[in-house]
């Protein structure tokens, strides 16, 4: 019983030399790697950390495109509450046009890079000059708001409202003309 399995295969025949001394050399470069692994010597991911990691990377990848269409749906969901608050402005707060006289012509304004015309009352003009009153449009209609309305709107629809500012032009000290006002209701 003294003889080790190695040598008791050798002598029944077996195996031979050559196998055996394979067998030495393999049982030493396994003790010499299992050395290494121990030292902190790196060999290498193994196909299950492989795997792990492109499995970790593409759930971060879809993580950040589940993002990005959150954000995008909730841009539009914001974007469709806002027009839908214009709207609801507009129609709570619009005022009822008066009819305009027939030998008035309608008020000019422009929106859109484009004059429009409007006829309104005299009275109505006479607001819309002053700034008191503004014009929005929503889609091919026209509406008249107050200036305070016309003023949070401007912060969600500003291409949509056309409102007289305030503030009067600049005057020039040397102007000589300066004195001589220019009626809102000029005709040319």
């Amino acid at each position: 019983m003294g003889q080790s399995l190695q040598d008791q295969l050798l002598n029944s025949g077996l195996a031979n030399k050559k196998q055996a001394r394979k067998a030495v050399q393999d049982k030493k470069s396994k003790n010499t790697r299992k050395k290494k692994n121990k030292s902190g010597a790196n060999t290498g991911p193994t196909e299950q950390e492989q795997i792990a990691r492109e499995a970790a990377e593409a759930a971060q990848a879809k993580r950040a495109q589940d993002k990005a269409q959150s954000e995008k749906a909730n841009a539009e969901r914001a974007a469709r509450e806002e027009k839908a608050a214009a709207e609801q402005l507009i129609d709570r707060h619009r005022v009822a046009r008066e009819p305009a006289p027939e030998a008035d012509p309608p008020y000019s304004y422009t929106m859109g890079g484009r004059i429009r015309r409007l006829p309104v009352s005299r009275n109505q003009r006479t607001q819309l000059a002053n700034g008191r009153l503004a014009i929005v449009a929503r889609g091919e209609q026209v509406f008249l708001v107050e200036r305070r309305i016309a003023e949070r709107l401007i912060e969600r629809i500003p291409d949509r409202v056309c409102m007289v500012e305030d503030t009067p032009p600049e005057t020039d000290p040397d102007d000589p003309y300066a004195g001589y006002e220019v009626p809102d209701d000029l005709m040319w």
